[in-house]
């Protein structure tokens, strides 16, 4: 069944693309059900995972992904980019100031995003 996990690795990147991820995940968990060996699935869902911030996770995934392709350059690149945005994370975190918006400084018909927990 190759075909079927192609068609969930492409849907999923095609999803990710359009910054559809919660959808973009769940394409790439079906082609991995199909195929659980399948690197460029393994890969392409760490980098879901990041975008979503779930940044352990990615990690663990690319891991994967080059467990199972350790000559594989992107796969490479793209555990380095994770860890980068892990350090990012870390060193951020309790740092920022909360943003805060004047409802008087939007324009009409504008509301202020809600905050994320």
């Amino acid at each position: 069944m190759p075909e079927l996990t192609a068609a969930h690795v492409n849907r999923g990147i095609v999803l990710a693309r359009v910054r559809q991820s919660g959808e973009a995940e769940a394409a790439l968990r079906r082609a991995l059900v199909v195929r659980p060996d399948n690197a460029q699935a393994r890969s392409e869902l760490g980098c879901v995972l990041a975008e979503l911030g779930r940044l352990d996770e990615a990690k663990a995934c690319h891991l994967k992904a080059l467990d199972l392709d350790p000559n594989n350059p992107f796969f490479h690149l793209r555990l380095g980019d994770t860890h980068l945005l892990r350090r990012r994370s870390r060193r951020l975190r309790g740092r920022l100031p909360p943003c805060r918006v004047s409802r008087a400084a939007l324009r009409p018909g504008m509301e202020p995003a809600r905050a994320h927990p």
